[in-house]
């Protein structure tokens, strides 16, 4: 084919995979993106590459070594920041790279019908959620690895350089290093060999030694790491695993036959080993791949081979090792990318060759054949629009499989980010009746703590700490809930046992300073938000109560109406909401220093940002204060010193 032909088919792959996955670049940061890519302080740090590479513990929230796909995370953080289009753009062209790369592949094994396989697996919607979920870019980086690693050995097969050898390897270990699920690249060589030349020799064999070594250094580690990472391990006799990975595979046979109901959490379906239907899809899975073998000679191994590729590329994932995601459900679409391949070149070949024996086909093949990829392109198009935000991509799930607890949570737990709360109890409680977890009993707390209904918060809290009993944030909400609603003695003690579990934890102490302050231990509050202060001077609470105190504490050797005044500039420099309360230490500090005019004025300001908020009690207090200040006399705030808050 003229090159001219090779880069117009090729634009128009490209221009076909943009155009169909557009409304994603519009796509936000949901679900796992918020945990592993915007809370991800390696990503911003300068420091944070090495770390990916040599510390793979240091990312608590990943329980893989995956330091190749977190490299590319790495460097978006330094080209984008947080914004979520740059990110999205490099998934959708690194699937165009997977597009075009699988284009050339099969040129170059003279597969019929090479173009439009490749075009299938472009539009193909099982792939949205694997091209259109930023932290999934591990499959599409994977699979451009492997494919990479691919043609390096077809490359070596043919001309037996040992550089391009050499190549290959690293492409595998690079594509290992992505994703765990490139570990059958090896088992995929060995059955292109054999569809090729009908045999595998010794040399050939030797050939793919290499391979499996690679495979058995770095897989066992991301094992290993996924067991530290306490990803969770599901009780299932090998019977059951057997009847897993045999519904597994049909499953994703049918979606890429009928890609209907499409969604990002599948039912999660009972397996039990007593009941004889079950066996069905094992005995179908083996009768299949018995029927092809019987066959090959007649019909050819390209069939059988395409169906091998596609058992063995699903292997790692239909359940005979424990994944984290098993919790949800045993099947997922971004489980299939790279495996979909198989049935797609199988498809298409046998298009191109049923198509192609006769005159009329060569006219209804291509029509018919553009007329399947407007739809697939269609599917795609909507599909890839769920992934826009969390409303969008939980709303299409719950529509999908309404018994999802984990869309109902997530759901929940964003527009209670919101603060939407009404809407974050009614799914964050659906999530609860659905399946009791301690995160929906916290999220579902934390709603009710905004509400004021604190008693009921701190009830959700415990709950949740009954079914995890490691959840730290829910000891530390309690703990805040009652300082809230006035209970300072048990809310100090509370978050004194946090600081003996974690003495590093800064968020503690700045409220164990909060509580002390209100049970009248101003001395032992005020070392306390120093040392926060040293810590995180971004925690703008602990400067501004470390301010009140210096200005307002009765005992002379305590106050510092300067530090004050210099602790709330900090506070004011630290930006962020404007808080009533902020220009009232400024008020209070201005009046210690003598300066009455400029406490008058700010504490004018205060009032009238408490009465928008609806902040009537603390108006009212900051007129009492206005009082004094017009008197030129200084605020006194007794309740430090008193066993009561104030």
């Amino acid at each position: 084919m003229p090159m001219r032909n090779v880069a117009v088919q090729s634009a128009v792959l490209v221009v076909l995979t943009c155009a169909a996955y557009f409304p994603a670049l519009e796509g936000q940061f949901v679900w796992d993106d918020v945990i592993h890519i915007v809370n991800n302080e390696l990503l911003g740090s300068v420091d944070g590459l090495w770390m990916i590479w040599t510390q793979p513990s240091a990312d608590k929230a990943e329980g893989h070594y995956w330091p190749v796909v977190y490299s590319s995370f790495w460097l978006d953080h330094q080209l984008w920041g947080l914004r979520p289009l740059g990110y999205h753009l490099n998934n959708i062209l690194l699937h165009c790279l997977n597009v075009l790369l699988l284009w050339y592949l099969f040129r170059r094994l003279d597969i019929p019908g090479s173009w439009f396989a490749a075009a299938i697996f472009a539009l193909h919607p099982v792939h949205v959620e694997s091209v259109a979920w930023i932290i999934e870019r591990k499959d599409v980086l994977c699979c451009a690895f492997y494919l990479l690693a691919l043609w390096a050995f077809l490359r070596w097969d043919s001309e037996r350089r040992g550089d391009t050898y050499i190549l290959s390897l690293q492409l595998y270990a690079a594509a290992l290093l992505s994703k765990s699920i490139a570990v059958s690249l090896p088992l995929a060589l060995g059955i292109l060999i054999w569809w090729r030349r009908r045999r595998l020799t010794m040399s050939e064999g030797l050939a793919l030694i290499p391979f499996i070594v690679i495979a058995l250094v770095l897989i066992p580690l991301d094992i290993w790491l996924m067991h530290e990472a306490d990803s969770g391990s599901y009780p299932l006799s090998w019977v059951d695993r057997c009847l897993v990975a045999g519904r597994a595979v049909w499953f994703y046979a049918a979606k890429l036959v009928w890609p209907a109901n499409l969604t990002a959490i599948y039912p999660r379906w009972q397996i039990d080993a007593h009941h004889w239907a079950q066996y069905v899809y094992v005995v179908a899975m083996m009768g299949a791949v018995l029927l092809l073998w019987l066959l090959r000679l007649r019909i050819g191994r390209a069939p059988l081979a395409a169906v091998l590729f596609f058992v063995v590329s699903l292997g790692p994932i239909l359940g005979f090792i424990d994944f984290a995601y098993m919790g949800q459900s045993f099947v997922a679409d971004r489980y299939q990318y790279l495996a979909s391949i198989g049935p797609i070149v199988m498809f298409a070949a046998l298009w191109a060759a049923c198509f192609g024996r006769f005159r009329a086909g060569r006219i209804a093949g291509p029509m018919v054949g553009a007329l399947l990829l407007a739809v697939l392109f269609a599917l795609t198009f909507n599909h890839s629009a769920k992934y826009r935000d969390a409303q969008s991509l939980f709303g299409s799930v719950i529509d999908a499989n309404p018994n999802s607890w984990q869309a109902h949570h997530n759901l929940g737990h964003d527009y209670l980010e919101k603060d939407r709360l009404e809407d974050a109890a009614e799914y964050l409680t659906a999530a609860l009746r659905l399946y009791p977890n301690a995160k929906s009993y916290h999220s579902l707390g934390l709603a009710r703590a905004k509400q004021k209904r604190v008693e009921e918060a701190i009830d959700l809290f415990e709950k949740a700490l009954e079914l995890d009993p490691d959840r730290s944030d829910s000891r530390k909400n309690i703990a805040l809930a009652m300082l809230v609603s006035g209970e300072h003695d048990e809310a100090a003690a509370r978050f004194a046992e946090l600081l003996r579990r974690d003495s590093q934890d800064v968020m503690s102490r700045r409220y164990l300073g909060e509580a002390l302050m209100r049970i009248g231990q101003a001395r032992r509050a005020a070392a306390l938000f120093e040392q926060v202060i040293a810590a995180r001077p971004d925690i703008v609470g602990a400067a501004n109560s470390l301010a009140w105190i210096l200005a307002t504490h009765p005992d002379a050797l305590l106050r510092d109406g300067p530090r004050a005044i210099a602790l709330t500039e900090l506070v004011r420099a630290g930006g962020g909401d404007r808080r009533p309360e902020h220009d009232g230490t400024l008020a209070a500090a201005y009046a210690e220093t003598g300066r009455y005019e400029e406490a008058i004025a700010t504490a004018e300001k205060a009032i009238e940002l408490a009465v928008a908020r609806g902040m009537e009690k603390f108006a009212t207090k900051t007129r009492q204060r206005i009082t004094l200040y017009r008197d030129r006399k200084p605020y006194r705030d007794l309740s430090l010193v008193e066993s009561r808050g104030r």
